[in-house]
């Protein structure tokens, strides 16, 4: 059966359970000086206190239940272990996770306050995955990052792994760096990382300065060939590690299209990740002061955290409700040439964030893609 078959096999998503996901930057301090630094100049230093950010926790709660969405919570920064009560939030993050308010949520964090010590701090409170970066191997990572922080990455996953705490790593990619993905792939097997992510640098904040870094479609294109012949040898034990990397970039599936590979393709959109285009439901971000965002990278603000509830958010925003399913997606990107006739044109939606740098269009063709 070839994709043209598949192409409304899974939709609509309104059959299955729909999710929304919060963003939460809880602080902008950081000790690390990373070139591509996504923060740049319009995030806020002011934070929310303590107070605030259960006002904030509570409210999302509330809609998730109110609205029979299963929640998924990320909280990032900056670094949020510098927050000295961060530790306290997490214990009210996982006490809603208990209670079913919670779906699950992650971390994104610098390694530079991970240690064993920290680690046996995560598990106790219910262990939550936790996503660090390596950008290449060492001496890419640590010309992007700063000197010592590839070790410090290592060292740090290998202490939560050793405490039994999840881990995923993300990798930015760009000329620098875009030779050493296969082998930044075969480590994290090595190192027995959960998941394995990467996505290509998105000229926002700082990187705005690196217009010449960034990859040509055609050169993605040859890197996520290697990465597919990699992934096709590797053995079963890694097929979780596999899948991770295979379902955060949509163009995989632009590529088996074009391979002849339909059982890649059917697997792919069947990844929960893949229905719809940009996930099961929407998502909120939120800056460190509150402001309330539907994408980090879309910088349009829509609310402001906890005044405004996220349901009072979600009924007056529809930038919010126009980024939920992926037919609504798949319709306005079809109103560009490039993108009319593409079979995968629905599952096409992950890169948001690198269109609307590119053209202040969230729904505009994906820049990494080399189709004509």
């Amino acid at each position: 059966m070839g994709i043209f078959n598949l192409k409304n096999q899974f939709l609509p998503a309104a059959s299955r359970d729909k999710s929304c996901l919060l963003h939460w930057e809880i602080t902008s301090r950081c000790d690390l000086h990373c070139k591509f630094c996504y923060r740049g100049t319009d995030i806020p230093a002011d934070e929310l206190s303590y107070e605030d950010c259960l006002k904030v926790l509570d409210s999302y709660r509330e809609f998730a239940l109110s609205n029979n969405l299963s929640a998924s919570l990320i909280f990032t920064g900056g670094d949020p272990f510098l927050r000295n009560d961060f530790l306290d939030i997490l214990k009210v993050a996982d006490e809603y996770r208990r209670s079913g308010g919670l779906a699950d949520f992650t971390i994104l964090a610098n390694p530079t306050l991970i240690d064993r010590a920290m680690a046996r701090r995560l598990k106790a409170l219910g262990a939550p995955r936790l996503q660090l970066s390596i950008d290449g191997l060492e001496a890419a990572h640590d010309a992007l990052r700063q000197p010592g922080s590839f070790r410090q990455t290592i060292n740090a996953l290998r202490c939560l792994k050793s405490e039994g705490v999840g881990t995923s790593v993300k990798s930015t990619l760009c000329r620098l760096n875009a030779r050493d993905l296969v082998d930044v792939i075969r480590l994290m097997m090595t190192e027995g990382t959960n998941s394995f992510q990467f996505s290509q640098l998105v000229l926002f904040g700082d990187a705005k300065n690196l217009q010449d870094e960034r990859l040509a479609p055609a050169e993605y294109r040859r890197i996520l060939m290697d990465v597919i012949n990699l992934l096709d040898t590797v053995p079963v034990q890694y097929d979780r590690l596999k899948y991770s990397v295979l379902s955060a970039e949509h163009l995989f599936i632009r590529l088996f299209y074009e391979l002849g590979r339909p059982a890649d393709c059917r697997k792919l959109i069947e990844s929960h990740r893949l229905i719809p285009a940009c996930g099961k439901g929407f998502s909120f971000s939120v800056l460190p002061d509150g402001t309330v965002r539907a994408r980090r990278f879309i910088p349009e603000k829509i609310g402001q955290a906890p005044r405004d509830s996220f349901q009072e958010i979600y009924d007056s925003s529809g930038l919010v409700r126009s980024l939920e399913t992926g037919a609504y997606i798949g319709q306005k990107k079809a109103q560009f040439e490039k993108c009319r006739n593409c079979p995968v044109v629905d599952y096409c939606g992950n890169m948001m964030a690198d269109s609307y740098a590119a053209s202040e269009n969230p729904h505009a063709p994906n820049p990494m893609c080399w189709v004509e």
